[in-house]
């Protein structure tokens, strides 16, 4: 139940796991679909995902990521496993990703997500041999599997300006 006061502070993804990392990749595939599928979302360019507990500041974010000259592909946050050196080696994947709480992507990678079938199997080699989503139980390493084949990502590391901790600072 939603109330009529807070009806447009939230959407009802109709998930069909619930609990504490229970197929957080599926909550994360249904909102990205959400967005796809929503005609009023239809020009956005760049869909950022966050946990509720991430403090911001828009200024110092919206400034760096207006140098970074996003593409469409893009695939933005603090990035795991991530070395400054070896950058231009990095291959997104179920431990080289961004950290759940702060994730940035382009409209042209939400629509390749939203438009395959969330695998509702636990073995991800039947998954994949189905060219499904397989969902590692949380939302990060999950989006790090989608992405994985993908070959045109522009990846932006945001670890300078959004600490682990999850606030983006001045």
């Amino acid at each position: 139940y939603i109330a009529a006061n807070e009806a447009y502070d939230g959407i009802s993804l109709n998930v069909s796991y619930t609990g504490r990392a229970v197929r957080f990749g599926e909550k994360l595939f249904l909102f990205y679909q959400y967005v796809y599928k929503n005609i009023n979302l239809k020009y956005v360019k760049f869909i950022v995902k966050m946990d509720d507990d991430v403090v911001l500041c828009p200024k110092k974010l919206f400034e760096y990521l207006k140098a970074a000259n996003m593409s469409l592909t893009v695939y933005a946050g603090w990035l795991h496993t991530f070395r400054e050196p070896q950058f231009k080696y990095y291959k997104v994947g179920m431990l080289k990703r961004a950290d759940e709480f702060f994730v940035i992507l382009g409209v042209r990678l939400i629509e390749r997500i939203a438009t395959k079938i969330y695998c509702n199997d636990t073995n991800r080699a039947l998954c994949d041999s189905k060219s499904q989503l397989f969902d590692t139980n949380y939302g990060g390493t999950s989006l790090g599997v989608w992405l994985s084949d993908m070959k045109d990502l522009q990846i932006i590391p945001l670890n300078e300006i959004v600490p682990s901790r999850g606030y983006i600072h001045d």
